[in-house]
C-alpha cells in the first residue's frame, strides 16, 4: 500500500529520492522500481534489513502522519508512541512547508490518504495498542486488509470522501527550488 501518489510524483531514471523514516521500504522500493536513485533510512535498524535487500543501488515526495489522526490517537494511548505505526512527531502542513522551505524545497501540492486506516487506529488507541486480538481493532484490521487485496469500488470511494477529512497520512510534493531564482 503505497501513500504517495506516483501519478503526481513522476520519477524517472537519475532523479534522487530521500526516504527518511523509510519504516520497511514501501516507497524506497517503489522509487527504485521506477529507475531512481534512493537512500532510504529509518531509527529502527531492524526495519532497514528488508530494504538493502530491495534495493541493491542507491524531486522528492514527503508522507508524514496528518495531524488531527495522530493528535486523537495521542489523546487516546500514552502507549501508541511504542508500536510499529504509532508515531512520535507531527506536523501541520504549515509547518512541514515551512521546514520544507528552509530545505530548499518548494511545496507544489498535497494530499491526505489513508482515511479508512484512522478509525482503525483511534480503535486500536481506545481498546488498547498491544491488544490485537480485541474483536472491535481485529475486525476493522480485518477489513484493511481485505479492502488493500480487493480494493473495492465502495471502499475507494469511501477512502476519497474521508482522505480531507481523516486522511493518517500527509504527502506533500516538493522540488528543489532552483539555484537561478
Amino acid at each position: 500500500m503505497l501513500t504517495v501518489d506516483f501519478r503526481r510524483f513522476p520519477l524517472r531514471p537519475g532523479h534522487r529520492v530521500l526516504d527518511l523514516g523509510c519504516g520497511g521500504g514501501r516507497h524506497a522500493f517503489e522509487v527504485y522500481r521506477r529507475g531512481a536513485n534512493v537512500v532510504a533510512f529509518d531509527l529502527d535498524p531492524a526495519e532497514l534489513t528488508p530494504v538493502t535487500g530491495m534495493c541493491s543501488r542507491t524531486s522528492a515526495a514527503i508522507t508524514v502522519p496528518s495531524f488531527l489522526p495522530e493528535r486523537i490517537c495521542w489523546a487516546l494511548s500514552t502507549e501508541y508512541h511504542e508500536v510499529p505505526g504509532g508515531h512520535v512527531r507531527i506536523y501541520t502542513r504549515v509547518e512541514l512547508e515551512a521546514k520544507l522551505a528552509r530545505a530548499g524545497l518548494t511545496a507544489l501540492w498535497h494530499h491526505h490518504a489513508h482515511g479508512l486506516h484512522s478509525p482503525y487506529w483511534w480503535l486500536k488507541c481506545a481498546v488498547g495498542v498491544h491488544d490485537d486480538k480485541h474483536r472491535l481493532t481485529s475486525a476493522y484490521h480485518r477489513l484493511l486488509v481485505w479492502d488493500i487485496m480487493r480494493r473495492p469500488a465502495v471502499t475507494r470511494l469511501a477512502e476519497q470522501a474521508l482522505n480531507p477529512l481523516i486522511g493518517k497520512s500527509l504527502v506533500v510534493y516538493a522540488v528543489k527550488a532552483r539555484a537561478d531564482g
